[in-house]
Parts: structure tokens; sequence; C-alpha cells
């Protein structure tokens, strides 16, 4: 895995300006400042590297075609990674400049290896995703074929839509779906 986020605040790398602790990370990252407008903070649009530009285009380009071969269920959940391959590269981008990698800036432009570790971690969630789908059988609950061997899964999709429509994992763990 390329150096990024994790391996910067948790250890003393060099290309991470030598943090050994969290606590400067955290200061520095509280220490950003946004507009205030109407009370309000204001989002800090941060621009893009050309080749960090290119390889998120590349990465929206690819995801997109993976995403209609799903099933309904997983193309839903599927759709939502590229927004986050974006949001944990604007994480990865800032803790670099906090750690103070050098010509990092927290104004931008956010670089490509930034981008690369966003697309990395959403890639991992995605492919998690995908595997707690295929235990729970979502994909047979797509051709709405009922049976023995998923009704557990059709329960539980159930009980979390019936919660919101979403719950962790400690939840149905401690207080699973009753067929009453």
């Amino acid at each position: 895995m390329p150096i990024g986020l994790s391996t910067c605040i948790v250890s003393s790398s060099p290309q991470c300006g030598q943090v050994t602790s969290v606590l400067p990370v955290v200061v520095q990252l509280k220490e950003l400042e946004h507009q205030i407008v109407d009370s309000a903070p204001q989002p800090i649009v941060l621009k893009m590297s050309r080749l960090a530009k290119k390889r998120f285009a590349e990465f929206v380009d690819s995801h997109g075609a993976e995403t209609i071969q799903h099933g309904e269920a997983l193309a839903a959940a599927w759709a939502k990674f590229e927004g986050y391959a974006m949001r944990f590269a604007l994480v990865d981008h800032l803790v670099r400049a906090a750690c103070g990698e050098n010509g990092c800036r927290s104004d931008g432009p956010v670089r490509r290896k930034s981008i690369e570790n966003g697309i990395e971690l959403s890639r991992w969630f995605a492919s998690e995703t995908e595997r707690i789908y295929a235990t729970l059988n979502f994909a047979k609950l797509d051709d709405q074929r009922e049976g023995p061997e998923n009704r557990n899964a059709t329960r539980l999709a159930e009980w979390i839509k019936s919660h919101g429509g979403s719950a962790t994992i400690a939840v149905p763990r401690h207080r699973p779906p009753s067929d009453s």
C-alpha cells in the first residue's frame, strides 16, 4: 500500500515529516479555517493537479462500467463509492499537509498520490460491500427467489429497512430480528 493516511499518522515515516504522535496532526487539522457566512462554515474548494484529475476520471469511467454489471441492490451501494473515493482522497491530502509532507499544502492542489489512496480505500470498501451482500444473499433477493437458505437474510434486510435503513453490526447481533 502506498504511503498514506494510516502510515503518516501511526508511524514515523520520513515521507510524512517524522510524525510520532497523532496529536500534532489533529491540532493542524483543527486549525484549518473556513470562511463563515451567516454563522455557517462554507466549503473550501481544492483544485486537483492535472494528473490527479486524469486518474480520477479514469476511475469514474471504470467504476461506472462496473456498477452497471451488478444487480439492483449492489449497484445502488456501488454507485456511492465514486464519491467516497474523492472524500478519502481529500482526507489523505489534508493529513499529508498536516504531517508536513514536502510540497503538500492544505489549500491544494490535491495530487495523484492522494487520489490513488482514495481510490484504493474506496475499492476496498466496495469489495467488502460485495462480500457482505453475497453473504446475505442479496442477489437472490433481487431475483425475488425466497427459500429457506436466505430467509434469515430477508428477515435481516427487512429489519434494517424498518429501522431507518442502516444498522451497526452490534445491533443485529444483540437484538436479532424475530419472526413476530
